[in-house]
């Protein structure tokens, strides 16, 4: 395929560093599937990317 996209690339792994270290220890324990199902689409997306590499 094509060349990862290095901007993409660093968003997404700026994303997910968010994720963990904000939003996953969110005390509401409502927002918590939603914080894992953010983890869970954010990991599908850097595999994606790394293999189009």
């Amino acid at each position: 395929m094509g060349e990862p996209h290095p901007r993409l690339s660093q968003f997404l792994q700026d994303l997910r560093q968010f994720v963990e270290t904000t939003a996953a220890p969110a005390p509401d324990p409502t927002l918590r599937p939603y914080v894992h199902e953010l983890q869970q689409i954010l990991l599908k997306l850097m595999r994606s990317e790394s293999e189009e590499a």
